[in-house]
């Protein structure tokens, strides 16, 4: 067809363009799903540690009814910073990937949008071509039913003409000329041709 998907062609074309997209944003959440899963495993071992060591600093409390003030004081400062530190690392490990991970995302990614924006274009260059195609066979058409009712027209217009040879006046509906005048001189023309004939 000179080059030119067909309409129905590009329909198939676009719905397996969309199922391989969304396969590939599939595949894509998965793995983002996986690495998320690993780094809440590594969160919750963290909390579990962080847990133990709490637990380990109540121990610790009850033991320390008879400290001193100032020896109180910083044995509370030191269990602070530890309980901190704890819960930054554990925070950092639930959003943060290791870098490895995180080049190997935004790869995948880069690649996946990419492919993506391509696949897009030629999605719509498809498109356009198929309605450039379908308008030019719609404009081809109805040249062609305008060329007919003219046509037609003209064939119906020449129906309606006269029968006197030198009168283009459409005739009456009851007579095939459009004046008693043109019936009488096509009468008189007749009846001469037949004198001249015999």
């Amino acid at each position: 067809m000179c080059g030119i998907v067909g309409y129905g062609d590009s329909v198939v074309i676009a719905r397996f363009t969309d199922q391989l997209v969304a396969w590939q944003k599939e595949k894509l959440a998965k793995e983002e799903a996986r690495v998320l899963e690993e780094a809440s495993l590594k969160a919750q071992a963290e909390m579990q540690r962080l847990a133990a060591e709490q637990a380990h600093l109540r121990a610790e409390e009850d033991s320390r009814k008879h400290m001193t003030k100032m020896e109180r004081k910083r044995a509370i400062d030191s269990a602070s910073r530890v309980k901190r530190r704890a819960a930054a690392k554990a925070a950092a490990a639930i959003i943060v990937l290791t870098p490895e991970q995180q080049a190997e995302h935004d790869s995948k990614r880069a690649i996946f949008l990419d492919k993506k924006r391509a696949d897009d274009r030629a999605y719509k260059a498809r498109i356009r071509a198929a309605e450039k195609a379908h308008t030019a066979e719609k404009e081809r058409k109805e040249a062609e039913v305008a060329a007919s009712t003219a046509q037609a027209a003209a064939e119906a217009k020449s129906k309606m003409k006269c029968a006197w040879t030198n009168c283009d006046n459409p005739h009456t509906e009851t007579s095939k000329y459009c004046s008693r005048t043109c019936s009488n001189r096509s009468a008189y023309l007749s009846s001469r041709q037949r004198k001249a004939a015999s």
